[in-house]
């Protein structure tokens, strides 16, 4: 249910933005958080630096490629992360 959700989420966010700067955006807050516990504000600063690296990367490699890889890797890199962290919680 909670897969659905986000990608429905992401759906809607790239329909009126991009998904790459919905993720960011959204690691960065839940980083910046002090509210939160540490195990999370950890999983999103790694969220956040991945992010930027990729960014940066494919601005190096692919200076003229289109937002949309970089929007699916984001949404792939976030997809990723929440899977392990749910089934290491389960283990």
């Amino acid at each position: 249910m909670k897969k659905i959700i986000i990608a429905l989420l992401m759906f809607s966010l790239s329909t009126a933005q991009q998904v790459y700067q919905a993720v960011y955006r959204l690691s960065k807050k839940i980083a910046d958080s002090t509210q939160l516990d540490i195990e999370t504000r950890k999983i999103a600063t790694f969220k956040v630096d991945a992010l930027e690296y990729m960014a940066m990367k494919a601005a190096e490699v692919m200076p003229d490629s289109s937002m949309s890889m970089l929007d699916r890797q984001a949404y792939a890199l976030y997809d990723f992360i929440d899977t392990f962290t749910r089934r290491l919680a389960k283990a």
